[in-house]
């Protein structure tokens, strides 16, 4: 009698799928099947791995035609709900799917995407279930004390509680072990399941012969929809939610996300709430007028799961402080502390630094003129117009100009991001006012300003080299190799890159696998480009690439990881605080602006530099730098220090450019002392923006925690209230010693009766020594 499990393996093979035999029980292929995630298995294959095989697993991904199977696990208690959701936004859509049930009453849906590159499996919907008592009894028979953290920690991988048929760790979650349970899961790239005719399976709507094909749309519908159903959020990774402080030194922060009103505030901003289900209300985003969008869970932690709901990212969960932040105060979290405070929550008010100036120094030459045109005609900042014509200019001249330092050679590219205290601060508006001037003069430089950076390898196509592949030809009978261009790449290595919205680029370095960081650090060193990986011909060899961006201060500090700020990408960067100026109803007047000689000046200048070679300073100019070189090499703590300590290297370039401007070869002091001026305006930028910040993230919370405690705080306090005894002791000890070491705290030694007790407190400044002689 003919074996169903192979016949049914021949009969998918036909249909495109890639098969292995797995144990029904386990649920685990038989045979190793790496290489059947990347291949189907030949016929001859088949017929030997299926001899006596009982149960049959379909491989999802690329190689069964981007198949990908949304599993509803145990009983489908949430296919009802989802088929509810689904069926709102899309009616019909149900009816195209395959469905099967698995051997445990759950649901299989399948479906291909053939525009979408299927990610691996993916978890979409979870819950937090209570296994307190079990975990306490099982902790009693260890012989380990519950209220004895580390033991309990370390004891966690041997307290398995069984739910449904499946094991699970529990987490020690605010004194209680839950255990998160999976309810929704994809089978995507990598991954497998059981199919018809494994026991306890069974199609019951469509066929794998004919498995459907959906739109990129239509997937994201059946996604979101089992997002919607996801009823776990894990505090460590909420936005807005930090560790509690004591009630006597609640921040606003803290007590808003206990008493605020969320829910108003997202029908104040367009949200419409749309149905509960359980401990989630459901809402829609502005601008849609079916479907759901994210869900409040038990009324406070917001999960967004759409893709189209800016502020609000895919898949993440927002506190109520968060919430407020984004759509009340541009993401400015300091702004949103303070509005709070005045409201009443919390019991201090936090506040931030000074606005930076900039000196007049900095309006030298003809970057100043420009300014002084432009400046009454526009609410852009004067120091966005300085900051975009500077770096504009110093891509348009290309790689004619350069300084030597030691083996190193520096051109006159720079990056530079504006920051806005909002999304309103006129920060594009101001851009728009530099480039006229510059494509005037140079026409042909405007195709080389793009915008759309998010991967190293695209960086690199714009400026590639040309692209040579080896191919066999015949001559006189012989086979001889010669190489041939299949990509004459770009002749014009200038490329300036203008980034409205350079959150967007911070986020895309976080992604994994993103190449864009090195390439950009490389574009700002020298400018040859390329990747490692083997099958990528494109490189790029003498790029001049610079980068003009736009960010609100709440996105910088959000979006800005301590790995970037700490691995040179964050140093690379002029960050300079920009606000709107003035207000102008009615526009300026720019049309009448005479332009003339401004334009026939800085023409001469582009001439000039484009090919003047090496740029030196003049004796005055050298005795000044030996003044100030020691300082501005001089490394300083923390995150400030991180995003300043490419100092010199800024100076540098910036003399250059202003040298340039005067149609000079040299830098004269001048010349320096607007570089120098501008290089403080953007230190004092990153001050303001980042404060004492120190690039720790436990030296920042107790940091923070001890400038709302005027009367200090115990090391048992901040070990409990601050960290929930999940940090240990070596480690508060070590961010401890960074804070006394940089003088913003003190230890106050407090006798008792018994043990001394010791105090923490904040002393209000850094040690000035740590920032300047």
């Amino acid at each position: 009698m003919a074996n169903p499990i192979l016949q049914a393996a021949l009969n998918y093979r036909k249909a495109g799928l890639s098969t292995i035999p797995v144990f029904p029980e386990t649920k685990t292929p038989i045979v190793p099947w790496k290489t059947y995630q990347e291949r189907q298995p030949t016929e001859g294959e088949l017929r030997e791995m299926f001899k006596k095989a009982k149960a049959i697993g379909i491989v999802t991904g690329k190689v069964s035609g981007n198949l990908e199977v949304i599993d509803f696990d145990n009983k489908a208690e949430l296919f009802p709900i989802w088929k509810e959701i689904v069926n709102q936004e899309a009616p019909g859509l149900l009816e195209r799917l395959l469905i099967q049930k698995s051997q445990s009453d759950g649901r299989h849906i399948g479906y291909r995407c053939p525009d979408v590159q299927i990610p691996g499996n993916t978890k979409l919907a979870q819950r937090g279930v209570d296994v307190t008592p079990a975990v306490l009894g099982r902790l009693q028979i260890l012989g380990i004390d519950p209220s004895d953290h580390d033991a309990v920690k370390q004891a966690l991988p041997s307290l398995e509680v069984e739910i449904s048929g499946k094991k699970h760790i529990p987490r020690l979650i605010d004194g209680k072990f839950i255990a998160v349970i999976t309810l929704i899961e994809t089978r995507g790239e990598g991954g497998q399941f059981l199919a018809e005719p494994s026991p306890g399976y069974k199609l019951i709507q469509g066929g794998f012969a004919e498995i459907p094909e959906f739109t990129t749309e239509e997937r994201r519908i059946l996604i979101e929809a089992a997002r919607s159903l996801n009823a776990w959020v894990d505090r460590q990774r909420v936005e807005g939610y930090g560790p509690r402080l004591p009630k006597e030194t609640q921040r606003p922060g803290d007590d808003f996300n206990e008493r605020g009103d969320v829910a108003r505030i997202l029908v104040k901003h367009g949200w419409q709430p749309v149905g509960a289900k359980g401990v989630y209300q459901h809402y829609r985003r502005p601008g849609k007028d079916r479907g759901q969008s994210a869900s409040l869970i038990d009324g406070k932690w917001f999960y967004n799961f759409s893709s189209n709901a800016y502020p609000f990212e895919p898949e993440k969960t927002y506190a109520p402080f968060a919430v407020y932040a984004y759509l009340e105060c541009d993401g400015d979290f300091i702004k949103t502390a303070s509005n709070l405070a005045q409201m009443g929550f919390g019991n201090k008010q936090m506040t931030g630094g000074e606005w930076p100036v900039l000196a007049q120094e900095a309006h030298y030459g003809l970057a100043g003129e420009f300014v002084r045109l432009v400046e009454p005609h526009t609410e852009s900042d004067t120091v966005a117009l300085l900051m975009q014509f500077l770096t504009g200019f110093g891509n348009l001249i290309g790689k004619g100009a350069y300084a030597k330092v030691e083996a190193d050679t520096h051109y006159c590219n720079l990056y530079g991001v504006a920051v806005g205290e909002s999304s309103k601060s006129r920060k594009g508006t101001s851009w728009g006012q530099v480039k006229l001037p510059l494509t005037t003069v140079d026409p042909g430089w405007k195709s080389r300003v793009k915008s759309g950076l998010s991967s190293g390898e695209g960086l690199i196509f714009q400026v590639r080299d040309p692209i040579m592949k080896r191919e066999a030809k015949k001559q006189k009978g012989q086979t001889v190799y010669e190489d041939v261009i299949v990509d004459p790449g770009e002749d014009d290595k200038r490329l300036l890159v203008v980034e409205s919205e350079f959150a967007n680029v911070l986020r895309q370095l976080a992604r994994e696998g993103n190449i864009l960081s090195p390439v950009m650090r490389d574009a700002w060193d020298t400018g040859d480009l390329g990747t490692l990986t083997k099958n990528s011909p494109t490189k790029a060899t003498g790029a001049h690439v610079s980068i003009i961006g736009h960010i609100t201060k709440g996105e910088l500090k959000r979006y800005l990881t301590r790995t970037e700020a700490g691995n040179g990408f964050g140093n690379r960067i002029l960050w300079f605080c920009v606000k709107r100026s003035k207000v102008l109803p009615e526009g300026g007047r720019i049309y009448e602006v005479d332009f003339a000689p401004f334009l026939k000046r800085l023409g001469e200048a582009i001439f000039f530099a484009q090919c003047a070679g090496v740029v030196t300073r003049t004796p005055e100019a050298r005795s000044l730098w030996a003044k100030v070189y020691p300082d501005l090499s001089e490394g300083k703590p923390g995150l400030v220090g991180a995003l300043t300590s490419r100092a010199e290297a800024q100076v540098l370039r910036l003399s250059m450019i202003y040298a340039l401007l005067d149609a000079e070869k040299f830098v004269r002091v001048p010349h320096l002392l607007a570089a120098l001026t501008v290089w403080d305006y953007c230190e004092t930028s990153v001050r303001y923006i980042f404060g004492q910040a120190i690039g720790d993230p436990v030296a920042d919370v107790i940091l923070e925690a001890l400038k709302v405690a005027p009367d200090g705080l115990t090391r048992t306090e901040i070990s409990n209230n601050l960290f929930g005894r999940h940090e240990t002791a070596e480690r508060i000890q070590l961010a401890v010693g960074e804070l006394l070491g940089r003088g913003l705290i003190t230890i106050e030694t407090i006798e008792t009766t018994g043990r001394p007790t010791e105090k923490l407190k904040y002393t209000g400044s850094a040690k000035k020594a740590n920032y300047a002689k």
